[in-house]
């Protein structure tokens, strides 16, 4: 009966996990392709002002602020345990579902 109650418990654990991880990843895609609609536009026309001389872009100075190994490598790794592979795989459906 134990064991039972504990692999029930992980069932239950791991579908609600599942379920939230679905539906922020479902979300988090839609709204990841508004901001890229827009964050297209606004480099379209800061590209456009800058080739009618309206503003000035500096290449090197942007491409240091975003450097993105340095962001990688800050992020810390966590231990995967059950209802966090539930939310990960659930995640990745609804990215692939949005």
């Amino acid at each position: 009966m134990y064991a039972q109650s504990q692999i029930t418990n992980l069932i239950i654990q791991f579908g609600i996990g599942g379920l939230a991880g679905y539906a922020l990843g479902y979300a988090l895609k839609k709204v990841f392709k508004l901001f890229l609609i827009l964050l297209g536009l606004y480099i379209a026309s800061l590209i456009y002002l800058a080739n009618i001389g309206v503003i000035k872009i500096y290449y090197e100075k942007l491409l240091q602020t975003f450097n993105v190994s340095q962001i990688i490598s800050s992020l810390s790794e966590t231990s995967l345990n059950v209802p966090i592979a539930g939310f990960f795989i659930g995640f990745l459906i609804g990215l692939k579902k949005g």
